[in-house]
């Protein structure tokens, strides 16, 4: 089992778009939030902001789901540590994507509901649950949305056309910090998450604990390749951490399947030829797995 269970980029982009046909053109008919708070506390017009308005359309931001409203406003979601989203019509869980929870014996944990009209006419609701509690839900004027606390910070996609190795050095700068944990800061490129991190530098044959400022022009070309490969591979699979998700018949997102280097501590390296084996240090607090023979 993965030693990370927080819902990473692939895991958000498949509920984004699970979600996108279900949710575009809905309109909300009511919204209710149980007793307890989550990370941040509910803006004091969410529900005015909501009831009575449609969703144009659902994206992502890094690793928030932003759907947009047809009153100039975006409803943000962060699933932190365990958040998990499911539709429900007519007391059945709606499978999306050919992702589904069961909530049953978890509904204590359901802490916003959203109840909506499809276009079709169709009753579901939108059920947001959340064990830990580490999750948002907010409100940002769409136009000005990245300004918000949540974006304004936040660095390239690392999905998008424009981030090459070029960016992701001038990013960098003259940072000394371990590569693995330079990876992981927001600033210099969103979402990749520890599991990918791990993935993109085994195949880059880069070491973790590489100063960031030590790449290469080649190099960081090359990572920021395997870093796009890897991620649409996940994506494709359905993600890797969904501890949380499951597929309609239960079983998890199919990339935790094709690992190279995390979590496979004290396995063979699978580079070819190399004749290295799989180790697990601690960086940041993180688990970092790697080959230290064929990762330089």
């Amino acid at each position: 089992m993965p030693c990370s269970i927080m819902p990473e980029l692939p895991e958000v982009e498949t509920v984004v778009r699970g979600l996108q046909p279900f949710l575009s053109g809905a309109k909300i008919a009511n919204v209710s939030t149980s007793q307890h708070k989550l990370r941040f506390p509910y803006p004091d017009d969410f529900m005015q902001c909501l009831i009575g308005f449609r969703f144009l359309n659902v994206g992502r931001r890094a690793k928030y789901i932003v759907a947009d409203l047809d009153n100039e406003n975006s409803l943000i979601i962060h699933l932190g540590m365990s958040g998990r989203i499911s539709l429900v019509g007519n007391g059945q869980t709606i499978s999306f994507d050919d992702y589904a929870y069961q909530t049953g014996a978890m509904s204590k944990h359901d802490h916003v509901t959203i109840d909506l009209i499809g276009t079709g006419g169709d009753e579901f609701s939108l059920i947001y649950n959340d064990p830990r509690r580490f999750g948002l839900l907010d409100l940002a004027r769409t136009d000005k949305i990245h300004k918000s606390r949540h974006f304004a910070h936040l660095g390239p996609e690392p999905l998008d056309d424009e981030f090459t190795g070029a960016v992701l050095q001038s990013k960098i700068g003259k940072r000394v910090t371990p590569i693995k944990l330079a990876l992981l800061n927001q600033e210099i490129v969103v979402g990749l998450g520890n599991i990918y991190v791990c993935e993109a530098l085994h195949m880059a044959h880069i070491h973790p604990n590489r100063h960031a400022n030590s790449l290469s022009v080649n190099e960081a070309a090359l990572l920021v390749a395997n870093s796009k490969q890897i991620l649409r591979a996940a994506i494709a699979a359905g993600g890797s951490t969904l501890k949380d998700f499951a597929h309609a018949d239960g079983t998890l997102g199919g990339f935790q399947n094709e690992f190279l280097a995390y979590d496979q501590t004290g396995k063979p390296c699978p580079s070819p030829k190399c004749k290295g084996i799989i180790e697990r240090i601690i960086q940041g607090g993180r688990s970092t797995f790697f080959c230290g023979k064929c990762q330089k």
